[in-house]
């Protein structure tokens, strides 16, 4: 789903909102506080396969959320993943390439990794050669940087939460669907 779909959907649903508003306010609200759960729900529900679940992280930093704007006429909704856990979201969500950097230990003294022997590399550091089966020892690593394609997991099951509420909210009002 393009996002121009979603905001399709976004602005059908907030319209249908408004009418609603003026019908039965019991209505709005509880469909106001329903969505961001809802939301959170389709995210997770259809988590796409080809991100694959190490830690559950990502998973578990996808969160709903609903508030309302200063003027209290309207309501923002919408979902969000990342934060402290998982700081890798938005890249995997949007694509990006990150810099060469450097890898070093953060709970013991050094990295550990199957591979083969050490050979000296640039700068003097020592680097893996391509042989396997021994386990490697390094005080630290470069890295040499990664491209990411977008896999937008947000978007679509969004739009499809949003698509299932305002079919409950036509329902509950009696209006045709």
């Amino acid at each position: 789903m393009e996002l121009n779909n979603l905001e399709n959907i976004a602005d059908a649903y907030s319209k249908i909102m408004g009418e609603a508003f003026d019908h039965n306010k019991d209505v709005v609200f509880g469909s106001v506080k329903r969505l961001p759960t809802a939301m959170q729900r389709a995210v997770i529900g259809n988590y796409p396969t080809y991100l694959k679940r190490r830690s559950g992280n990502l998973v578990r930093s996808i969160m709903g959320f609903s508030r309302q704007t200063i003027a209290d006429q309207e309501w923002e909704i919408g979902v969000v993943a990342g934060g402290e856990v998982a700081k890798y979201a938005r890249i995997l969500h949007e694509g990006g390439v990150t810099k060469p950097h450097w890898i070093a230990p953060r709970l013991k003294k050094a990295l550990m990794w199957l591979g083969g022997t050490m050979v000296k590399g640039c700068h003097g550091r020592l680097r893996k050669s391509t042989a396997k089966g021994n386990k490697i020892f390094s005080k630290g690593h470069m890295h040499p940087g990664s491209k990411f394609p977008a896999r937008p997991y947000i978007r679509e099951p969004m739009g499809y939460a949003l698509e299932i509420e305002m079919i409950k909210v036509k329902k509950k009002l009696g209006w045709k669907l």
